[in-house]
């Protein structure tokens, strides 16, 4: 059985949510982050970084969201969620889904570090506000593609919109997805109505 180490709010989410989208068996192993449990010795045998998600697959042990996302896909995915390769719709799959992570989460996770995270008196405003000047440069591109379409990538609901419904959930959280997004709005609306994300979201 997959185990997948996890604390509320961080990307094991989307680790949990392409799980659930498989219906493959995991066991959520949680982590508290007040008690910095993720910082000792037991987990960052796992993580040397201490960070989450990461997971046991048997012999295999790894961390980073994406790259577990595509491990699962290639091991258990059984051609499902993703195009197949040669597909048309395959170089669009591998962009969005890349830029959940490469370009969205690094605004994110700076409006967040700064605003919350880090000690008051290490927190820059100007950070803040570059990070909300990107964050709503890539919503924009994102609304304008979503414009007429239901998933991110073809027909079908698939692992790009599992990378992405994290990072665009916490643009919300921190109140910068707004009225001038309506298609992001929407196509998040519909991530969240499926039965996957009620289950991931109370793990």
């Amino acid at each position: 059985m997959i185990r997948i180490h996890h604390a509320p709010f961080t990307r094991s989410l989307r680790v949990i949510l392409l799980c659930e989208e498989l219906g493959l068996p995991y066991e959520i192993v949680k982590h508290d982050f007040m008690a910095r449990e993720h910082k000792g010795a037991p987990y960052l045998a796992i993580n040397p970084f201490g960070r989450l998600p990461a997971i046991e697959d048997g012999a295999v042990v790894m961390f980073e969201s994406g790259a577990i996302v595509q491990y699962l896909l290639e091991t258990y995915g059984k051609s499902r969620l993703q195009p197949a390769l040669g597909s048309p719709d395959r170089p669009a799959f591998l962009q969005w889904f890349h830029f959940a992570e490469a370009t969205a989460m690094g605004s994110v996770s700076d409006f967040i570090q700064h605003s919350f995270v880090k000690p008051e008196a290490e927190r820059i405003p100007a950070v803040v506000a570059d990070a909300a000047r990107r964050m709503q440069e890539w919503l924009g591109v994102l609304d304008h593609h979503l414009a007429g379409r239901t998933w991110l990538v073809g027909d079908e609901f698939g692992a790009a919109d599992v990378m992405m419904a994290y990072s665009v959930n916490n643009t919300k959280f921190i109140g910068q997805l707004g009225d001038g997004h309506p298609n992001v709005s929407a196509w998040l609306d519909r991530v969240q109505a499926r039965p996957s994300w009620a289950r991931t979201a109370a793990a």
